[in-house]
């Protein structure tokens, strides 16, 4: 197995376990939090035998879509940290008046450490497609209020166009264009 793909996998263990907790734990707690009745079936017709109901409709539009709410911001918001940090780290290089300004405000350290990279940015992007597209689809099916989609969606650009750039600008240090280059 390569290093790449080893790096990839280990850098997948947390947003893959955060989707799946954040996703149990927020239905959990906003079943728990509204005092709803709910009862667990085994249905084998479908994807998933282990179903889970509850008793009122409104009730379930409001914990599924809050639920994916939830589960969509603990992924967004690591995914947009890092790409903050991966851009501000990129404009430092580039440009001294960056450096002086995060030394201003004392974040300088917070920038330079390169604990995010874009192998990590590529996976957490990935895995904010992926609920996205589950709330997307959820929001399609009327099974979760329509802006919760709107607001998946527009994260999952949004962190799309920050992972182009990120990308582009590590070609550009890789490739530098015919301007850049040293003779």
């Amino acid at each position: 197995m390569s290093k790449l793909l080893r790096k990839a996998l280990k850098s997948a263990i947390l947003p893959a376990s955060l989707l799946v907790t954040g996703k149990f734990l927020s239905v959990f707690f906003l079943i728990s939090y509204l005092g709803n009745n709910f009862f667990v079936t085994n249905d084998v017709t479908s994807i998933f035998t282990i179903q889970l109901y509850l008793t009122d409709i409104q009730s379930a539009l409001f914990v599924n879509s809050f639920s994916n709410l939830i589960t969509l911001l603990v992924i967004a918001l690591p995914t947009f940290y890092m790409l903050i940090r991966l851009t501000l780290f990129k404009s430092a290089q580039s440009n001294p008046r960056i450096v002086v300004k995060l030394t201003r405000l004392n974040i300088l350290k917070w920038v330079t450490s390169q604990e995010s990279n874009l192998v990590n940015m590529l996976i957490w992007t990935v895995f904010l497609w992926i609920i996205a597209g589950v709330t997307i689809a959820s929001s399609v099916n009327m099974q979760t209020y329509s802006w919760v989609g709107i607001l998946g969606g527009a994260l999952a650009l949004l962190s799309t166009w920050g992972l182009l750039k990120t990308f582009e600008s590590e070609t550009d240090r890789i490739y530098p264009e015919e301007s850049n280059r040293y003779l």
